[in-house]
């Protein structure tokens, strides 16, 4: 038997019995938990998720001075633990950044990513007024890390200024969207 909500005082009416029956007007109530035994419910809910962000400084430009790079990555380990994150590693270059972060299940990637671009951004231009023009490109990219592959991401992370000598970060990350079978049109992924 098929329910819909009639329209008197908001009630569960069963369709095709007249409104005149008796117990087709009586509300539904929610089903009981019967048979569940004492102890036997999750009463938590337990993740372990691992990301691997990756974004670009607007139009790819080298915005992050060499000499800022830790202070940049220290300052968005600090934020990702103030949104209940745990940074694993950060890194990058002058005009992208790597995190490998685990975020809380409550979180989703797209609102911590936000959260670290906009605040870090927020304290370029509050702490450094000659940087003035710092952003963070649109988009992003968040790939899911298995733990067992945690050490080898973190040690990608820790090799990015060796890497960028034979790979520009365009090609790095086309190359991450089809390491990942991310489809995608090239023609709309920068700015």
């Amino acid at each position: 038997m098929r329910f819909f909500q009639g329209r008197r005082l908001g009630r569960f009416v069963a369709r095709g019995v007249s409104h005149g029956d008796k117990d087709a007007q009586k509300p539904i109530t929610k089903p009981r938990r019967g048979g569940r035994k004492k102890g036997h419910r999750m009463a938590h809910t337990y993740t372990s998720l691992h990301y691997h962000c990756v974004f670009g400084t607007l139009g790819r430009k080298n915005l992050i001075p060499q000499d800022m790079l830790a202070r940049v990555h220290g300052y968005m380990g600090g934020i990702v633990k103030n949104i209940d994150g745990h940074p694993i590693t950060i890194g990058g270059t002058t005009n992208h950044a790597h995190l490998l972060v685990t975020l809380p299940g409550s979180t989703a990637i797209s609102e911590g990513v936000g959260k670290i671009k906009s605040n870090l951004s927020k304290w370029v231009h509050e702490k450094f007024p000659a940087m003035s023009g710092f952003a963070w490109q649109e988009g992003y990219g968040a790939f899911s890390v298995s733990r067992s592959n945690i050490d080898a991401v973190t040690q990608y992370i820790a090799n990015q200024d060796k890497h960028h000598k034979t790979m520009t970060f365009q090609e790095e990350f086309l190359a991450l969207l089809k390491k990942h079978d991310i489809e995608h049109d090239e023609r709309y992924i920068w700015d």
